[in-house]
């Protein structure tokens, strides 16, 4: 459904409210590999190849489950597969919703994955400009 051109655009426009739960739920359905043969799931367990469901939600872009994860209580400093955090995983998807949900619920600019890529260096290299801008207002204010 497009946007109501009558209310004003916000920086993190109301999105639907999912629920945590309503997230790890879909995942289990989708019999998805990291969490393949789990009964169940908490919003930071950790799957086979060491993501959590934030790192999920942030490597398919969405928004959404970014947000119900994040009210569900999921650890934005949490580690996963390579070394990523949930950060690294949305910049690589290009979702600069996802992005500014991580960002602005505290995520580390500083931490290196695998590959020696902090977050910060991945969004300063990102093809998606608006990505790029946002990063490059966060290095300036880190004084980078």
């Amino acid at each position: 459904m497009p946007r109501d051109e009558t209310q004003p655009a916000t920086e993190h426009p109301q999105m639907t409210e999912m629920t945590a739960q309503d997230v790890l739920a879909r995942y289990l359905e989708e019999a998805l590999p990291d969490f393949a043969d789990l009964p169940s799931l908490d919003v930071n367990q950790r799957g086979r190849f060491e993501s959590c469901p934030l790192h999920i939600a942030a490597t398919r872009g969405s928004a959404e489950e970014v947000q119900a994860l994040l009210r569900g209580g999921a650890d934005v400093r949490a580690v996963g597969d390579m070394g990523n955090l949930a950060l690294h995983d949305a910049i690589d998807a290009g979702s600069l919703p996802a992005v500014q949900l991580l960002l602005d619920a505290g995520s580390p600019l500083d931490v290196s994955n695998e590959f020696g890529q902090t977050p910060l260096a991945l969004g300063l290299a990102s093809d998606d400009e608006a990505i790029r801008r946002l990063f490059e207002a966060q290095a300036a204010r880190a004084g980078g």
